[in-house]
């Protein structure tokens, strides 16, 4: 068998991974190239974006732990007393009528 002959599958294979990757390379050029045109500048812009200042005033964008452990043992409370109010809400055994109930979404598409 002649080296330089290859049948025709082969050279269907070969023509389907050609186009493949030449599919792949266009899109990841889109990619790059974005909505905004050559966009090196978008990849570079995330390393140089301001860090957030936080509600503190704090420009570093750190975060005050003892500051922060004080609202989660606040909300911690408030959430408590919620809980406390409903419990005994249930326990007085108080009645609820339902007379309306709100439209339910069966998820079909009209």
């Amino acid at each position: 068998m002649d080296p330089t002959h290859t049948p025709a599958s082969s050279r269907r294979k070969n023509t389907f991974l050609n186009v493949a990757v030449a599919a792949n390379a266009v899109l990841l050029g889109l990619l790059l190239v974005g909505p905004n045109g050559l966009a090196p500048h978008a990849i570079d812009s995330v390393a140089q974006a301001a860090p957030p200042v936080n509600e503190d005033g704090d420009p570093t964008g750190r975060v005050n732990p003892a500051e922060q452990r004080k609202q989660i043992i606040s909300e911690l409370q408030s959430m408590n007393q919620r809980m406390a109010t409903l419990e005994s809400t249930l326990k007085k055994g108080i009645s609820v009528k339902v007379t309306e109930m709100p439209k339910q979404d069966t998820g079909e598409h009209k």
